[in-house]
């Protein structure tokens, strides 16, 4: 890919003629989400030298520190309970009319 990043097997005097640090981000397995903040913020810096600020990311009370390592959003206690009702099935032993009622139910819960 074109944003991924070859490291060079020798050090060379000087700046860098860009920032790799999202790149080595990516590498190291940071979530998307996070990347695609950095990469906004990179491009403000880079355009006019003006970090971007959080309120510019959205409204001041939706503002929130990104959580690096999270794999999806936090879970409000309706979608856990399905997410528990669901591992706990026995998809073998559950007959086409019982798993449509359990999706309706847990559609509804949602």
């Amino acid at each position: 890919m074109a944003d991924d990043v070859v490291f060079l097997h020798r050090l060379v005097p000087g700046p860098a003629s860009r920032s790799y640090g999202v790149a080595v981000a990516k590498l190291a397995g940071l979530p998307e989400s996070v990347l695609a903040r950095a990469r906004a913020m990179l491009q403000s810096l880079e355009s006019d030298g003006t970090p971007l600020r959080a309120s510019s990311h959205g409204p001041k009370d939706q503002e929130e520190q990104l959580h690096l390592f999270a794999t999806r959003p936090r879970e409000n206690r309706a979608e856990a309970d399905a997410l528990e009702t669901l591992r706990a099935l026995d998809v073998d032993r559950l007959t086409g009319i019982e798993a449509l009622a359990l999706l309706a139910r847990l559609k509804d819960k949602l």
